[in-house]
């Protein structure tokens, strides 16, 4: 994990508005082709990242990478909203970390409210003053939150009360089967339901099929991504789908 730039690299996949099918934010996904081990998926080296302490590179690598990707989207679709960036749990624990984002944010002339950090359930169940105070302190800068996986750590919404948050991303485990298991159905409906009454947008993750989008859309679900409207692209796939959208 040492050539960071040399084995690590982002994909892109768009996030898009269900009613338009305007795109209208990426999200930057972190890939590793080892030299070793050939490519490794993040759900492997993630963990092992977070527990040795590799994470804060990583993260700052993937950080700079995404908004520097951004302007370049950016100079093709002046309508992007933001870049969604994943932020493990462990990186708030760096007394530096407001510091070194809102630093390369700057670096790019980029608005903090143009990055939205992404936060999984864990980092909400671990709720503590300390985590509140830091996601205060960055939105007070202007950066939006969402929390992803929504629904898979069981985490109230309750919780989501005493965060910062602006988005909600459902699942994709809980998108699989719609509109045909009623399980999911419901608890899609009740995820969408409770978030709106909250303020929150939602966005849903996962779609493969035309008929979980028409059943999101039903629902007045806000936005989707998934394999149905692109999959993850590399940076200069990305241009290429923006110029020929634009």
């Amino acid at each position: 994990m040492r050539k960071l730039s040399n084995e690590f690299y982002l994909n892109y996949q768009p996030q898009y508005n269900i009613k338009t099918k305007e795109v209208t934010s990426f999200e930057a996904l972190v890939r590793w082709q080892s030299k070793e081990l050939g490519y490794v998926r993040p759900d492997k080296f993630i963990p092992i990242a977070e527990d040795n302490g590799m994470i804060y590179e990583i993260g700052k690598f993937v950080f700079e990478q995404a908004c520097e990707a951004f302007v370049e989207f950016k100079k093709i679709n002046k309508n992007l909203k933001y870049i969604a960036i994943n932020i493990s749990s462990v990186q708030f624990k760096d007394k530096n970390f407001v510091n070194d984002i809102f630093y390369i944010v700057c670096k790019y002339n980029l608005k903090p409210s143009e990055i939205e950090l992404e936060v999984t359930e864990r980092y909400v169940m671990e709720y503590s003053q300390s985590n509140l105070n830091t996601m205060d302190e960055l939105r007070d800068l202007g950066f939006r939150f969402s929390i992803d996986d929504f629904g898979t750590g069981y985490s109230s919404m309750g919780y989501l009360t005493k965060f910062p948050i602006d988005i909600i991303k459902v699942d994709k485990s809980f998108i699989d089967g719609t509109p045909n298991d009623n399980n999911n159905v419901q608890i899609v409906k009740a995820i969408v339901v409770l978030s709106k009454s909250l303020g929150f947008s939602v966005v849903a993750e996962g779609i493969e099929y035309k008929e979980q989008e028409e059943f999101l859309q039903s629902l007045n679900c806000d936005f989707g991504q998934g394999y149905l409207f692109s999959k993850p692209l590399s940076f200069d796939d990305t241009l290429t789908i923006l110029e020929k959208k634009n």
